[in-house]
This record gives C-alpha cells, sequence and structure tokens, in this order.
C-alpha cells in the first residue's frame, strides 16, 4: 500500500499544481479532516471543505505552486513530505518563497486526515511518529 499512497500525493501534488481542482479533491476521503496549520484558517472537513479549502487559497495566492522536495515517506498509513511553496499574494503581488511538511492518512485508499507543519519533526509528531 506504501507506493499507492505516495503515488497518490504525487497526484493530488499535480493536479494543485495544474488547478484541477476536482482532481485534488478527488484523493480526498469524504470525512476528510485538513488543518491548514494557518492561524485564522478553519479545519476544512469533508470534500466541499476540500473545495472551500482551494477557492481560499486561490483568493490569497496569484501563482501559488507547491513542489515536493525529495521523496514522501510512507509510514504505514501515513504519508510525510516536505514542499516548497512559492507565489505572489494576489492583493500585494509580494513574492512568497518557503517550505511546509506535510501530513497524511489514508484511509480506502483517499486522504481521510492531515494537515501543514513548520517543521518535519511536527508533523511526525501530529502523525504520532517519530524521526
Amino acid at each position: 500500500m506504501s507506493q499507492e499512497n505516495i503515488d497518490a500525493i504525487l497526484r493530488g501534488m499535480d493536479a494543485f499544481n495544474d488547478g484541477n481542482d476536482e482532481g485534488y479533491v478527488s484523493l480526498a476521503h469524504p470525512d476528510i479532516e485538513w488543518d491548514t496549520g494557518l492561524l485564522g484558517t478553519p479545519t476544512y472537513r469533508g470534500r466541499e471543505g476540500i473545495r472551500r479549502m482551494l477557492r481560499d487559497v486561490r483568493a490569497a495566492w496569484a501563482d501559488l505552486q507547491a513542489d515536493v522536495v525529495g521523496t514522501p515517506t510512507d509510514m504505514d498509513a501515513w504519508v510525510v513530505w516536505e514542499v516548497r511553496l512559492r507565489g505572489h499574494g494576489r492583493t500585494t503581488g509580494a513574492p512568497v518563497e518557503g517550505s511546509q511538511f506535510f501530513t497524511a492518512k489514508f484511509r480506502e485508499g483517499l486522504v481521510e486526515c492531515g494537515g501543514a507543519f513548520a517543521s518535519k519533526a511536527e508533523a511526525l509528531e501530529a502523525a504520532g511518529l517519530s524521526e
């Protein structure tokens, strides 16, 4: 199952970067809970919540791209990976670049829950794992 989970993450990142929101949403379990890790943002729930998250992201960023750094790590039902983000703020045009770590827990071949974190250690801890 490990490679299938990693492949799903890579397909999701490609869909995000291509603006294929429904392709991205199709990888989410109907009961998904996703935490962006950003203050002031909600925990997005269900596929409609993921659609809302994508609308929120696209409203804030003119051209956000998320590139996977290295190979995602599969740990049983969890996948942990690093993403290099770059883009420009939609209203200010200010360039932004940085890294985040993500976790995703799979159920029935779909992402059931997960979120974004500032460090790999935080991501692993949230998944109940350690380095």
